[in-house]
Order: C-alpha cells, then structure tokens, then sequence
C-alpha cells in the first residue's frame, strides 16, 4: 500500500509544467519507476526464485533412522533388497533419555541406550518407497527417523 501511494503522491510531479519542473519531473519518473520496479520484483519475481530454489534443494534428501541394536539386521536386509539404493551409512549412536525404565539393567548402569543410526541419501521420490519397505520394522517397534534436505552432493 505504501508503494502505490508514493506512486500518487509522485504524480503530481509528473505532470508539473510550472517553473522547476524540468529538475523534478526526471527525479519523479525515476522514483515511480523504481517502485514499481521494486513491487514486482517483491511480489512475482522472489515468490518464482524461491519456489524453484524449493524444488533444487529438495531434490535430494538425508533420511536418518535411529534403530536399537535388535533390528540393525533386519533393516540392513531391508535396505539392501531396495533396487534404487545404491548405499548407506551406518554408525553406532549413544542415545541418552530421562526414561530409564526403558533401559535394560546393563544400559541403566552406563547411563545411555546403544542405537545404530542409518543414513541414506535418496531422491525426494523415493522417500515413499523407502518407508513402505521399512514399514513392517519399524511400525510395531516406533522408530524415529527424519529428512533433512541436501543442498549439493557428489563425488571428490
């Protein structure tokens, strides 16, 4: 609303024909032009760049998935039968919690639950098929998993 209103205070200007004119009816053009210049920029031009940027970042997503020691085979063979896969990582996490009665004897001892972590790099389309072939794993046991978006990979 600001922008459209120095735009009519402006007009004023525009038109003048009295004396000075000629110095202030340049300086308005400019300044319209650079509102109106700078209102579709904000209003279309930012909303495009932002949605395609959107669309570049999440082309390629980070699925991270915390697994007890119990179910690690059983997700590598899970992954492993995935055909668009080409890999993971994989690495041994300590998870700390308030709830120690969740712990086993030994674990409340150390103070920490052992986790395995998977890390799988995949295709934002994918991200479906891969929590469908983990469903019969991790539905009963309620695992935690999350996608972070990768803004750039690729090989060294």
């Amino acid at each position: 609303m600001t922008a459209p209103t120095a735009m009519f205070g402006l007009l004023p200007l525009v038109f003048a024909t009295g004396p000075g004119a000629e110095i202030e009816k340049p300086l308005a053009i400019v300044v319209i032009g650079g509102l109106i210049t700078s209102t579709i920029t904000t209003l279309y031009v930012l909303p495009i760049f932002y949605c395609w940027l959107e669309k570049k970042m999440t082309e390629v997503l980070m699925f991270t998935l915390n697994v007890p020691t119990s179910l690690k085979d059983e997700i590598i063979d899970q992954l492993i039968s995935l055909p668009n896969l080409s890999g993971f990582n994989l690495q041994k996490i300590s998870g700390y919690s308030k709830e120690y009665s969740l712990f086993d004897i030994s674990e409340q001892v150390e103070g920490y639950k052992a986790f395995f972590q998977f890390e799988v790099l995949i295709a934002s389309s994918e991200v479906s098929k891969l929590k469908e072939c983990l469903k019969p794993v991790y539905q009963p046991a309620k695992l935690r998993y999350w996608l972070t978006p990768v803004i750039e990979n690729g090989h060294f």
